[in-house]
This record gives structure tokens, sequence and C-alpha cells, in this order.
């Protein structure tokens, strides 16, 4: 695994906590992860034409595992956050 595909995946693990700590919601953060995700999705070899919205699944997700589900022109995926691997992705529509 390059140190560009690690520093994405602890980016998205650390990702929920982020707003954590300010007082009033960070905004930018759906921004960053979708942008996030998206170009993982793409560094995997999978097509995200445009990348339209992400969010957790808070059904699949454990805090030690986050999974979210990327919306893209062409694509909707599941991603799941693994800790130094490569993220599992899977294609659930589109």
């Amino acid at each position: 695994m390059g140190k560009m595909q690690g520093l994405w995946i602890a980016a998205l693990c650390l990702l929920p906590t982020l707003g954590l700590a300010a007082e009033a919601p960070d905004e930018s953060q759906p921004i960053r992860a979708r942008s996030i995700l998206a170009d993982q999705v793409r560094e995997q070899g999978h097509a995200c034409g445009s990348a339209i919205e992400a969010h957790r699944d808070p059904d699949l997700s454990r805090p030690d595992l986050p999974v979210w589900i990327l919306s893209c022109s062409n694509a909707t995926y599941r991603i799941t956050v693994r800790p130094d691997m490569a993220a599992r992705i899977e294609r659930i529509g589109g």
C-alpha cells in the first residue's frame, strides 16, 4: 500500500470525529468525505464520474471500521475503510 493510500484511509477513519470538538457542526465535512472517498474509489480502479453525495452507513459502521455510501454520477458504492489496508469497495447501484 502506498503512502498516499494510507493517508487517505487515516483521514477517513478520523473524519467522523472532526466536528466533535467544535460547538457548531463543520459544514465542510460532507464535502471532504465525498472528495476523499471519490479519490479512493478512482485510485482503486473504479469509475466515479462526479461525486454527488457521501454519508456514513450507521447500520454497518463500527467505531473502528467506518462504512460509507458514495453516490457518483454513474454509480453508487459501499466503501469499508480498513486501517492499513485498501478500502473494500462494493458497487451497489448505478
